[in-house]
């Protein structure tokens, strides 16, 4: 399942860079978030949970950057699995960074996952439109994180 968003924000690349580059920033903004632990400088393990329908899901996530080129894109592959249930994810997300003139930066999301197990069962419909929520969620929550720490350009 591919998942894309994108949003612009008057704040320059490298301000962006530096607090998304912070895993324990970007642990605050994704939905469901309890713990994130730095395991080694490029693997991260994360516990979170998720409702879908009537079905609350804990996770243990492992993150690992396999490609980072600073300050411009950063690409994670995470393995999700479920505590106490029987459900996979994998999941490989690029976060871009485009300058779209001195002030302002494009911030673009693509991600691909893999669901598998007790989860996936879910009629399709659900299971997708849950996965894009939460994917906005996170992409709303990300551009607060930047709007908190990095003072915005006046237009």
């Amino acid at each position: 399942m591919k998942i894309t968003s994108k949003f612009y924000i008057t704040v320059p690349l490298a301000e962006i860079w530096e607090v998304i580059f912070n895993p324990y920033n970007i642990g605050k903004t994704i939905p469901g978030c309890e713990s994130v632990e730095l395991i080694d400088d490029n693997t991260y393990l994360s516990l979170v949970t998720i409702k879908v329908a009537n079905i609350k899901a804990r996770y243990k996530l492992i993150s690992k950057i396999v490609e980072q080129y600073s300050p411009f894109r950063i690409v994670t592959y995470t393995t999700w699995e479920g505590i106490g249930i029987t459900s996979k994810v994998s999941q490989s997300t690029t976060l871009q960074l485009y300058a779209s003139n001195y002030d302002s930066t494009e911030v673009a999301i693509d991600s691909e996952l893999n669901v598998t197990g007790t989860i996936a069962n879910l009629t399709a419909r659900i299971m997708r439109a849950k996965i894009e929520s939460i994917a906005e969620e996170w992409s709303q929550r990300l551009k607060a994180l930047i709007e908190e720490h990095c003072q915005p350009i006046e237009c």
